[in-house]
């Protein structure tokens, strides 16, 4: 009689859509079951490497998939760590090598990555600069290896390198396997925390973490030294497990086959690198015998196809029908933070360059709590560039930026904003591919860093920031994902996200740019309610005079780099001057004698 109910492959379909964790443990569960069904040989030579090298995929999805960041040398650790306990245990007839070997191997890759790491990361470098200097790991510790071939083997390798101290092959398997399980386990559970979603942030906007507060090259190079340091251990085991260790391990070759791996499984999930790394090396056996010569061949169409077709790998055909995550629930209405009083941001005598070009020349202003500040001027004026000076992200060449009396010229964003001094962007600035709720859970933390050990259950948020929520229809949607709102909603999102840091000091750059006259009307109300209720001041970028005229009780003209005129709403639109540059139309002249 057949069964009514759905078979065991519709359950477990169904179950690996829910979360990366059941896809791990259903893997790893039919890789314990494997030696009840398979040939000792396949077992410990076949499974067994496949364990190993899927911890150095894991290695890199911390580093690419969970942070964002494309190393392409993850076999320079893994090489490393292998070497440190082939050299130690080979060269040092002692009980200690084997100890002292596994130490260097988490030792010296973290060293060597913090070392890369705070080149790269502290620096003005771009995604694409990182990957090229982690490409140049595998040539240049290759390299050294040859130059000191007396040492390392060379081109020949070193043989003889002891095994664990069993002769087990069952048991060096179980061992694999429990270590491969360990690993899996403490990724998913760091992806899960709220240390996790701060890594996920960055990844997805970097820029959009620092002007939270976050020092963002530290969350980076955390990540990539714990990166390294995973791939080294796996090294390390890699060692003793095959009993040589070669040049190979060390190349190009390797660090390549680890972004296949990953990227076929589905990076940034764990479970995919997990499954694309065993998939893969249990594969390529067979298939090199079934059609020998051939085998790069196949995995690099898979590659191409998968890049192209799936994007998400493996992993994300499984999980095509996930479940929207569980919002996090707004706590009770959070106190408000003790504050200074009143904060004065002064700008004097800022000027910017590039060679000849005077973007800003000789720029005085000063932007206050309790006060909505307009900033108008043609395309070209530099009302976005001076707010870049003044937040961080450009360096001024000449003058002063100071708080209540202390300069912060030339200083990080993390560290302005940091000050309570926040800013949105013109296009719209969240974290897309984590929830609303999650988006303002990093906002409301102001730059201070989560705990990887647990996920907060509850987001408390000011007044402020729950108000608008409420007047934006997003409140009950803060499971979403942010990058599925539309874009009026993401100008709200990331406006509730500022507000949940509770700044002193917004730089709002064309809030209403794109939004409907609907949505431009309840923005004046917010932003008239945030300086009246709340007292935070307000420096608004716009294009509309009519509704900076609105709202403004202070508004500073621009033109070409220069403040053209500076005084209230009223006094600033009837200056002639500022009528004939912004409104591009002369005064009427004056009658005499009654023509």
């Amino acid at each position: 009689m057949r069964a009514s109910g759905p078979n065991l492959l519709t359950v477990v379909w169904r179950a690996s859509r829910l979360s990366p964790a059941v896809t791990s443990a259903g893997t790893l569960a039919l890789l314990a079951a494997c030696p009840m069904f398979t040939s000792s040989y396949f077992t410990s030579d076949v499974l067994a490497r496949a364990m190993l090298l899927a911890v150095l995929a894991l290695s890199l999805d911390l580093a690419w998939g969970v942070t964002g960041i494309l190393c392409l040398g993850q076999s320079a650790f893994f090489g490393l760590g292998a070497y440190a306990v082939a050299i130690l245990t080979i060269r040092w007839d002692s009980p200690w090598a084997m100890p002292a070997g596994f130490l260097l191997a988490i030792v010296l890759p973290a060293c060597l990555a913090a070392c890369v790491g705070w080149f790269v990361f502290f620096g003005a470098t771009s995604t694409l600069y990182v990957a090229i200097v982690t490409l140049a790991l595998p040539v240049l510790l290759s390299a050294i290896d040859l130059r000191i071939a007396h040492f390392t083997g060379g081109l020949t390798g070193l043989a003889g390198v002891p095994s664990f101290p069993w002769n087990s092959d069952i048991e060096t398997y179980y061992l694999l396997l429990a270590i491969l399980v360990f690993v899996t386990s403490a990724l998913l559970w760091l992806v899960e925390s709220d240390l996790g979603r701060l890594l996920v942030a960055v990844r997805d906007n970097e820029q959009r973490a620092r002007f939270l507060g976050y020092a963002t090259p530290a969350v980076r190079l955390l990540a990539f030294v714990l990166s390294a340091t995973l791939a080294g251990c796996a090294g390390a085991l890699y060692a003793p497990y095959n009993g040589f260790v070669s040049y190979d391990l060390l190349g190009l070759t390797l660090s390549t086959s680890a972004i296949v791996w990953v990227a076929i499984g589905g990076r940034g999930t764990v479970a995919g690198p997990l499954l694309g790394a065993v998939l893969v090396n249990v594969l390529e056996p067979t298939l090199n015998r079934v059609f020998p010569g051939y085998w790069q061949l196949i995995l690099g169409l898979v590659f191409i196809s998968v890049i192209l077709l799936f994007p998400r790998g493996l992993y994300g055909i499984l999980s095509a029908q996930r479940r929207p995550a569980a919002a996090r629930p707004i706590a009770d209405v959070a106190p408000a933070r003790q504050t200074e009083r009143s904060l004065i941001i002064a700008v004097k005598n800022l000027q910017l360059s590039f060679g000849s070009l005077f973007v800003l020349q000789g720029i005085d202003l000063s932007v206050t709590t309790g006060v909505l500040h307009a900033l108008i001027g043609p395309n070209g004026a530099g009302k976005s560039t001076l707010v870049n000076v003044i937040t961080g992200l450009l360096r001024p060449t000449a003058g002063e930026v100071a708080v209540n009396g202390t300069s912060i010229s030339g200083s990080a964003p993390d560290f302005i904003a940091r000050r309570r001094i926040l800013r949105t962007f013109q296009a719209s600035n969240v974290f897309e591919t984590l929830p609303i709720g999650d988006n303002l859970f990093l906002a409301r933390r102001g730059g201070s860093w989560p705990s990887p050990f647990r996920h907060a259950a509850a987001l408390p948020l000011p007044p402020q920031a729950v108000r608008v929520l409420e007047l934006s229809g997003l409140k009950p949607r803060l499971g979403e994902r942010a990058g599925a709102l539309g874009h009026g909603e993401r100008k709200w999102l990331e406006l509730c996200m500022v507000l949940a840091a509770e700044p002193a000091v917004i730089f709002l750059d064309e809030p209403t740019a794109g939004l409907s006259p609907g949505d431009r009307l309840r923005t004046g109300e917010v932003l008239l309610a945030l300086v009246r209720e709340h007292g935070i001041g307000l420096l608004l970028i716009e294009h509309d005079l009519d509704f900076v005229k609105s709202v403004a009780e202070r508004l500073t003209v621009l033109s070409n780099g220069r403040v053209l005129a500076d005084g209230s709403a009223n006094e600033v639109v009837s200056n002639a001057r500022v009528q004939q540059v912004y409104l591009g139309h002369r005064p009427k002249p004056a009658k005499v004698d009654g023509r």
